[in-house]
């Protein structure tokens, strides 16, 4: 099977070589939102005013999306010009008082979404007394909604990412000493009440504000403090196991990085810590040794993000109705076309070699048939030099967990570029 499915995929065999990876730094003091190149060691920002915020999210236009801390809402920033646009305000604190750090939402029902957890305690009712808040976000209809609740124990301050094998659940990391649990959270359904969440692993460590999911489904959770472990607790999404990989850094003021890594289809596992310092790191995470560093002048940065995190990303046209893939590989030359598959399996225990690409996928039976035009999509087709394609699933949705999908980015006669992977109901 594995067999002819590769010959089927020769055309991704031929590729070219991947650039590192630049990200959007931020930090939670009043300051710019910074684009980094950790190989030119490069920083240049974008002036947000007098904005607070708690994380941010590439979304499916490339746009930046960052929690207005401040606010009280979503902010959009324009990644070209830096214009600075309002998603959603809420000065009730019904849905968002403090919201944390934002997640492509690939559940979202009439267009792209988002979902975040709120740190503030909502006003009791509609939730009981101690609680916190999940909200969903409306992208185009700039509307906010409170999903659920729950403990106002938990604090996943530090980073919110998509839990990699379930559909519609995320993953939270707890904050510093108060919080020392990643745990996974799911959406409500449409049904206001208790969330539902379980507890991934407890960390030995305290999570100094920054993670990032790796291309072997390990959520990467930066630590820093001055009597333990400066690096990285590596938590296995799967299993729930969690251990430290120490990086040689020296602990320095709060210990707060921002921390991301490089993309998936780049060979190795490279990742790169804007730290509290003002220095830039590189990090071989195969041994957990800093391979260069450089100083990138940053001011207290607490989360960073991939500018090519999202490049797959989905939502559900209506309720029960059809299924929107959205593309987004930025620039791209004229005459590239897309490839979209799907695959029932993924165990991000290795990697398809596309010459100098690695593919974290595991093709299967439902690969071929995507591939041969037996499922109701258009599995290949032309980019605009914007790099950006809608791609409808033609199937009336039925809310089974789930489908894994990639796509990619085929020159004249060779693969460019590889997104990442999103599991999403059918």
């Amino acid at each position: 099977m594995r067999r002819s499915l590769m010959t089927s995929l020769a055309v991704l065999l031929l590729a070219g070589a991947a650039a590192a990876q630049r990200a959007w730094v931020t930090g939670t003091t009043t300051s710019p939102v910074y684009l980094v190149d950790p190989t030119l060691c490069r920083v240049s920002s974008c002036t947000i005013g007098s904005e607070s915020s708690r994380g941010l999210t590439v979304g499916h236009d490339g746009g930046i999306y960052l929690s207005g801390w401040t606010t009280n809402g979503i902010l959009r920033v324009d990644p070209n010009t830096c214009a600075v646009t309002t998603i959603c305000t809420d000065t009730t604190n019904l849905v968002l008082g403090a919201p944390y750090d934002p997640v492509v939402n690939n559940e979202a029902v009439g267009g792209p979404g988002l979902w975040i957890v709120d740190g503030n305690a909502p006003p009791s009712p509609p939730s009981p007394a101690g609680q916190r808040n999940t909200a969903i976000v409306d992208i185009r209809g700039s509307a906010c909604t409170m999903d659920c609740w729950f403990p106002n124990t938990q604090i996943p301050l530090s980073w919110c990412g998509r839990d990699p094998f379930n559909c519609g659940q995320f993953i939270g990391v707890g904050f510093t000493t108060s919080d020392f649990n990643v745990t996974r959270y799911g959406l409500s359904g449409g049904v206001l009440g208790s969330c539902v969440t379980s507890t991934v692993c407890s960390m030995t460590e305290p999570a100094q504000y920054d993670a990032f999911l790796g291309q072997d489904c390990h959520v990467w959770v930066w630590n820093s403090s001055p009597a333990g472990n400066v690096g990285f607790t590596r938590v296995d999404t799967r299993t729930g196991t969690c251990q430290t990989c120490s990086v040689g850094i020296t602990h320095s003021g709060a210990g707060y990085a921002g921390v991301w890594v490089d993309p998936p289809e780049r060979p190795g596992h490279t990742a790169y810590v804007a730290y509290d310092d003002g220095m830039l790191y590189t990090i071989d995470l195969n041994t957990c040794t800093i391979t260069t560093m450089c100083r990138s002048g940053i001011v207290a940065p607490t989360n960073a993000n991939s500018v090519e995190e999202n490049q797959l990303t989905s939502w559900l046209n209506a309720p029960g109705g059809t299924r929107t893939f959205h593309l987004n590989f930025g620039p791209v030359p004229a005459g590239t076309r897309y490839v979209l598959v799907p695959s029932l399996t993924r165990t991000c225990r290795r990697p398809i070699m596309a010459g100098n690409l690695e593919i974290w996928f595991d093709p299967d039976a439902n690969t071929l048939l995507g591939l041969q035009g037996l499922l109701p999509y258009q599995p290949f087709g032309s980019l605009p030099t914007t790099g950006e394609r809608d791609v409808t699933w033609n199937l009336r949705h039925f809310g089974a967990c789930g489908v894994y999908w990639i796509a990619g980015a085929l020159g004249p006669n060779r693969l460019i570029d590889v997104s990442n992977v999103i599991k999403v109901t059918v």
